[in-house]
């Protein structure tokens, strides 16, 4: 007995001591992205720091870069950070203007924490109004990659890679291939579509600048800049071969973006990398493109050198930060975990595995490290490298600027007025965006709340008034009322507790400017007024998502009517065909779209290869303005299944009587479908109509996933340019409008659908007027 007494408290003792140990240890969340392979070193980052630190716990979150400013955004204005980001720089300026970030200043110099053994460049990555918000942690500086073994065959010296603009057109055009047809086969330099990055590096090669000293307005139409965009017009035009007697410079230019974007949409994926698969003998690239390369094309007999220029040697330089977000409540513990990763040892142990070059300069220039030919020149470019203007709002002007620099290379507008178009919006862009939030007052949440509180007891003491008047005279009415609402009260109580407030909350929003960082400020009927006069993409967007409303709804209605009538036929294994037209309608979207962008391939695709059969030059769907719309209207018609099942239903609810009795009278098929049919199918075909049209208007996935707007906004839906406003430029004030425009046009639309339906629809048992 005193044995088992004696473990029975050594067990208490213990379970009292392990949990007070490990409460003990401050956990700090660390958000990373990286890919499978990187993994394990981070997971080996980690491992080692809570090794070496008995008090301090780091749990690792991988969350993809490409979201990781977006969740980093919505987590601190939730109040909810993690403690640790890796963070893209070049998303910076939003978050660092705006608060979202904790300053690093003051625990540098508290700790003298030696910022002289990083480049210069990352530590302009990471300062806004002379304040440090990230540590540097790794860089990707760009380079020229080539292909040495299509240098030999070109007959040019693989130890002599072009080093000027001049050389560099000289190279290309003795590099790139073309067919018989003047079809492109190999490219012989591949930097030269609507890609910002490429123009800011040009233009910094020539002795311009993106922005001016203080970062308000655009200089893209500086001398410099007009120059850049008309020397990659030619360029591409000569590459091509697009330039034929007959033909304008404009439609040359186009038929070469046409030729170069046919050429790159056969290659997808890291496996199907045209400069691995020796299509592509040059292009400027960064270095975490070469574990990649090495890894599928063992045998690729690759260079990498500096970037040929013009005028000044200068290439942009990408930079990942470790930051501390605002309200992280482990901002100490943090500060000792960023400290352990960017030193030298742990910088390069990521580095090596991820294909990118340490931010610290003894690290990049560890001799280890340092002597393998396929790093030093991208270790020596850094000195070379700029940034992209660490400033609020200027995504969005990349986003103009993307637009502007296609449409000139496209032939559409000459590199001057694209560049002024550019110009023009990216300084209404700035402008906002460096708008002093003092002009405006805050939104006064405390008397929203109560506000909103009275008009949602108004509304409900109105129902229960009106219920008690229309049943005052009949106990079973009340009752039948009682239970009314009893059985909808699971639903009546989650759209108070769970929906309501958000739809105050987007109403609200709408009439004023948020970033989710910054206290909401009220502006009135500003966010109205800009969509209807200052915004021609809210047009746009309009414009593209009424033409697909207009044409899918229409088709998905007699597509799905026409299928069910002959899946309603009485014949054996009809439910096995009903099952295989159903199975397009459950499939997962994501992977509807990536199976219909290898179908609309204009290169690759099957769809192509079959109209080429009768046509001599097929559509370029998804990369020609004209056809993407079109694309994504018969790719709608694959899930035709699932409005099928409705239809379907219907058929089958109307009585074998009727049909029976219209064959005795001598009625054909048509006339028994067009008299008996249709009539007892209208609510059903009613329904679809209200239902499609809803489902058109907030048409988004397939978009966003397989041209993200473009080309030249032809696919940039209402629901699209609804999501980029609030949460890639965070204007959610603006993206409320939006959505409260967007409930106003489906409102209109949908009364009038149901103005006109007793015109033409028939409830059977309903009583005649």
């Amino acid at each position: 007995m005193r044995f088992r007494l004696i473990v029975v408290c050594a067990i208490i003792a213990l379970m009292n001591i392990l949990p007070a140990h490990a409460a003990a240890k401050e956990e700090v969340v660390f958000w990373y992205g990286a890919t499978q392979d990187e993994q394990a070193a981070y997971e080996q980052m980690i491992a080692e720091f809570n090794r070496t630190h008995a008090d301090i716990l780091v749990r690792g979150m991988l969350v993809p870069q490409r979201y990781v400013e977006r969740k980093l955004m919505l987590s601190v204005s939730g109040g909810a950070p993690p403690d640790v980001v890796r963070f893209y720089t070049h998303l910076g300026g939003e978050m660092m203007s705006r608060g979202g970030l904790e300053p690093l200043s003051g625990l540098v110099a508290r700790d003298k924490f030696d910022l002289s053994d990083f480049y210069p460049v990352g530590i302009e990555q990471n300062t806004y109004k002379g304040r440090l918000y990230g540590i540097p942690w790794i860089l990707s500086p760009n380079a020229l990659f080539y292909n040495k073994a299509l240098f030999r065959k070109a007959g040019l010296d693989p130890n002599h890679p072009p080093k000027t603009w001049k050389e560099l057109e000289e190279y290309a055009m003795k590099l790139t291939v073309r067919d018989k047809n003047g079809n492109v086969e190999q490219v012989g330099y591949a930097n030269f579509l609507n890609n910002p990055a490429d123009f800011h590096m040009y233009l910094w090669q020539s002795g311009g600048n993106p922005l001016s000293a203080d970062l308000k307005h655009p200089n893209f139409t500086s001398p410099e800049g007009i120059g850049v965009l008309t020397w990659m017009q030619d360029f591409l035009i000569k590459e091509m071969g697009t330039m034929k007697p007959g033909i304008s410079h404009a439609q040359a230019s186009a038929d070469a973006v046409r030729k170069l974007q046919t050429f790159n949409s056969s290659f997808v994926g890291a496996t199907q990398d045209p400069f691995g698969l020796g299509k592509v003998a040059m292009r400027v690239d960064s270095p975490f493109r070469i574990p990649a390369l090495l890894k599928y094309f063992p045998n690729l007999d690759i260079g990498v050198a500096a970037a040929p220029y013009s005028k000044v040697r200068a290439v942009e330089v990408v930079g990942n930060s470790l930051v501390i977000p605002k309200g992280s409540r482990h901002k100490e513990a943090a500060w000792e975990f960023i400290k352990f990763a960017s030193t030298r040892k742990q910088s390069l142990g990521i580095c090596k595995v991820a294909g990118r070059i340490p931010a610290r300069i003894s690290a990049a220039t560890w001799p280890e490290f340092y002597n393998n030919p396929l790093v030093k020149p991208f270790v020596d470019q850094i000195k070379y490298g700029r940034t992209t203007p660490v400033a609020p709002g200027y995504r969005e002007v990349s986003d103009a600027l993307a637009g502007s620099i296609e449409m000139a290379l496209k032939g559409q507008q000459t590199p001057k007025a694209a560049l002024d178009n550019a110009a023009e919006k990216g300084s209404k862009i700035l402008y906002e965006a460096n708008e002093d939030p003092n002009l405006h007052p805050k939104i006064p949440w405390k008397a929203t709340a109560i506000i909103s509180g009275l008009v949602l007891l108004l509304a409900i003491a109105a129902v229960c008034c009106y219920t008690a008047r229309e049943t005052r005279h009949s106990r079973a009415a009340r009752r039948e009322a009682m239970n009314f609402y009893l059985f909808l009260s699971p639903w009546l109580i989650g759209f108070i507790v769970l929906t309501f407030g958000s739809i105050a909350a987007s109403l609200v929003f709408s009439f004023s400017k948020w970033d989710t960082l910054s206290p909401a400020r009220f502006i009135g009927l500003d966010n109205f007024i800009n969509l209807f006069t200052n915004d021609p993409r809210f047009m746009k967007a309009l414009g593209n998502t009424l033409y697909y409303a207009a044409f899918s709804i229409p088709l998905a209605m007699i597509g799905g009517l026409a299928i069910s009538v002959l899946m309603n036929q009485k014949l054996r294994g009809i439910s096995i065909f009903r099952t295989i037209y159903y199975l397009p309608a459950v499939v997962s979207g994501v992977a509807t779209a990536i199976l219909w962008q290898w179908i609309f391939n204009p290169g690759t695709g099957i769809l192509n290869k079959l109209l080429a059969l009768v046509m001599k030059t097929p559509p370029g769907w998804l990369i020609d303005p004209d056809w993407s719309k079109p694309a994504f209207i018969i790719m709608g018609l694959w899930a035709i299944g699932g409005t099928m099942i409705i239809y379907l239903a219907g058929l089958q609810g109307i009585p074998g009587e009727l049909y029976e009795a219209s064959r005795i009278d001598g009625a054909s098929a048509w006339q028994r479908f067009r008299n008996v049919t249709l009539p007892l199918l209208t609510p059903t075909i009613f329904y679809q109509l209200i239902v499609g049209t809803m489902a058109a208007f907030q048409f988004f996935l397939p978009a966003y996933i397989m041209t993200d707007g473009g080309p030249q906004d032809s696919t940039l839906f209402y629901s699209l340019y609804l999501f980029r406003n609030g949460f890639e430029w965070m204007k959610i004030g603006y993206a409320s409008a939006m959505a409260w425009v967007l409930l106003a046009i489906v409102m209109v639309i949908t009364i009038i659908q149901f103005k006109f339906a007793n015109r033409w629809v028939y409830y059977e048992g309903e009583k005649e007027s």
